[in-house]
């Protein structure tokens, strides 16, 4: 039997209401040369009944069933020893792909002889009127690696301009790289595991290639939108910190110190949000945010040159901000993203401009 070249691996719980979307959307992708590996991870719902459905259909179908591991990386581990394509690809269960996106990905990672290739991603919130509102689009240009820096120096840069490497979603990976240094995902780290696992395999790697389009599509549903359990427990953030640390430690690039205040500047006020958006009880989420600031020596970025002017000022606002949880809670509040422009306008850019004098 020939190997196919792309493996597509899908952890499965209790996803019966939106996997026809995702594996339709793959099995008529133009391009047919792969094998969808769905991995069931104890669903209790007709998950299994309908993915075995898929299998039936179509013979790229492979369905493994496994107890519950408690996280996607425990089903995402499993695609990965099953895999058999050349090149990897992890997609989730609730999410939708553009029509285009799997060959324009893998026309690019065979054309320029990469190793990662990774596109935008575009997040849509479904309304209850039934119409979809993009809410995000990760298009911006991706800036070229300076010749003062290194490749690690340079990754981190980007990560302290936008997610695009924080997730597997919108990637293809070389098989290779993944078995022959045994990468797997942390399945005793239920929030950045997907992080943590795209640091280690950048660690074996300098050649990466950005698709601009926003081919992955994030649905976002209202009822589950809230933030993850995961995600309000600080300790996640500083675990993936640490990782962080190590891959930097391969470097001594002079603009690290700047990018990873930036960033841990910028996981903070994350971390915020993500309290400010939760079901907490007000005393709960101020007691969440002083523990977490509690357990951090922050400092400031020492200068622009590395980040740039408007990180500067912004991550001088989240530390001025950072000494009392509950300005931080209203700080948070007053916007979701980091990339809004209201952190640089009225009051808050005024006290920007007077931190940073």
């Amino acid at each position: 039997m020939n190997l196919p070249i792309l493996s597509v691996v899908i952890p499965i719980f209790n996803s019966a209401d939106t996997l026809d979307t995702i594996v339709s959307r793959i099995l008529t992708q133009p391009f047919e040369d792969l094998e969808l590996i769905l991995v069931d991870d104890g669903s209790t719902d007709n998950s299994l009944s309908i993915i075995n459905g898929y299998n039936e259909q179509d013979p790229r179908v492979v369905v493994v069933s496994q107890e519950n591991s408690g996280s996607p990386s425990g089903g995402r581990n499993t695609g990965i020893a099953r895999a058999r394509g050349q090149f990897v690809m992890f997609l989730d269960s609730d999410d939708d792909i553009d029509p285009s996106m799997i060959g324009t990905l893998l026309r690019e990672i065979q054309e320029t002889n990469v190793d990662l290739v990774t596109c935008g991603v575009q997040v849509i919130q479904s309304r209850e009127n039934g119409q979809d509102q993009v809410i995000y689009q990760g298009v911006t240009p991706t800036p070229k690696q300076l010749e003062t820096e290194d490749f690690r120096t340079y990754i981190i840069r980007l990560m302290g301009n936008d997610s695009r490497l924080y997730n597997p979603i919108n990637k293809i990976f070389r098989a290779s790289i993944i078995k022959e240094h045994n990468l797997r995902y942390l399945e005793d780290l239920d929030y950045g595991e997907d992080f943590v696992f795209n640091l280690g395999y950048l660690k074996h790697t300098d050649r990466i290639a950005f698709v601009y389009e926003p081919f992955y599509i994030y649905l976002l549903n209202p009822a589950t939108g809230t933030s993850s359990r995961s995600s309000l427990v600080y300790e996640n953030r500083q675990r993936c910190y640490q990782y962080l640390l190590e891959f930097a430690s391969g470097s001594s690039n002079q603009a690290l110190p700047d990018l990873l205040t930036w960033i841990k500047l910028q996981w903070l006020y994350g971390y915020a949000t993500a309290i400010s958006g939760s079901h907490l009880n007000r005393q709960d989420k101020l007691e969440n945010l002083r523990r977490a600031i509690k357990s951090e020596k922050l400092v400031k970025p020492k200068s622009l040159k590395y980040i740039g002017y408007q990180k500067y000022l912004t991550a001088s606002v989240i530390r001025l901000a950072s000494r009392n949880a509950r300005l931080l809670l209203s700080f948070a509040s007053m916007s979701s993203s980091l990339s809004s422009s209201r952190l640089f306008t009225g009051t808050w850019r005024k006290m920007a401009d007077k931190v940073a004098s």
